[in-house]
């Protein structure tokens, strides 16, 4: 296995975000199948733009940073290698991310300009041709989790607002956190992308 870090500067992301983009579509288009070493994998999880440096925002914020995308990629990586479908492990990786609270996404997610947390995600399976996508979520705790219920579960590409949130709560999701708006994580500024590959 090969884990590599690389510090994504701005002019990168676009490169970064179509390469995500074809390599999900590449890893949908196999059908599941078990666990076999002879097959490589590979994923790759980003937090967004900007560079995480220790010279730019502290080596213990850096760390931090590099540690919850290895997390996030590590959990992804294992159920590929373990014969998962791109999109089982595409949402475990995101919803490591949802989950920790330096990403500008579920509970790090930024405040919009009346001061609340408004949420999107959503997904795709190539060897499906499917996607789904919500938009406009102020109760769920996974964005990406709807996205992919609303993709394998409902005749829709796309839910928003409280429709969606009525949907995804029907099918038993989580609801979101809701900590004091003071406790609100501000806008991440940096980023940094792992990759991985077997």
């Amino acid at each position: 296995m090969h884990l590599s870090l690389r510090t994504w500067g701005p002019n990168r992301l676009a490169v970064l975000t179509s390469l995500l983009f074809v390599g999900l579509l590449l890893l949908g288009t196999t059908p599941p199948t078990p666990a076999d070493p002879s097959k490589p994998v590979a994923i790759a999880v980003h937090g967004g733009a900007g560079a995480a440096t220790p010279d730019v925002m502290g080596e213990q914020r850096a760390a931090a940073y590099r540690t919850a995308l290895r997390e996030a990629l590590e959990q992804g990586h294992e159920l590929l290698t373990q014969g998962a479908e791109a999109t089982e492990a595409v949402t475990a990786a995101v919803k490591s991310m949802e989950d920790n609270p330096l990403f500008n996404a579920g509970r790090g997610a930024v405040r919009t300009a009346a001061g609340e947390v408004e949420l999107e995600a959503s997904i795709m399976a190539g060897d499906r041709r499917q996607a789904g996508a919500v938009a406009a979520l102020q109760r769920l705790r996974s964005p990406v989790r709807a996205a992919r219920l609303t993709m394998e579960e409902s005749e829709h590409v796309m839910l928003a607002g409280p429709g969606a949130e009525s949907f995804a709560e029907e099918a038993g999701l989580e609801p979101a956190y809701r900590p004091p708006r003071s406790l609100r994580a501000s806008p991440p500024s940096h980023r940094t992308a792992f990759t991985m590959t077997r």
